[in-house]
């Protein structure tokens, strides 16, 4: 655990003990986890606003959400 007087120098020192905490396991041999993946079903994505005026007028034109009609997209 640490901290810092701003939000800059707390992250900085975080990442330091991260680093040292990395270091000393590997000097003893300990086991390192693996990094857990986590699908929380949320994708955050950029596209051409000439795209994305297409995707709302066919989600309108269907009469479903825009998250709708691309889930049914992407998983036909």
């Amino acid at each position: 655990m640490t901290h810092g007087r701003t939000p800059t120098e707390a992250v900085e020192r975080g990442q330091q003990a991260v680093g040292l905490w990395l270091r000393d396991a590997v000097e003893h041999g300990d086991a390192i986890p693996k990094p857990a993946h986590r699908y929380a079903g949320r994708l955050t994505l950029r596209m051409p606003a000439s795209l994305h005026q297409r995707i709302v007028e066919q989600a309108e034109r269907e009469g479903v959400s825009i998250n709708q009609w691309i889930i049914t997209k992407l998983g036909g």
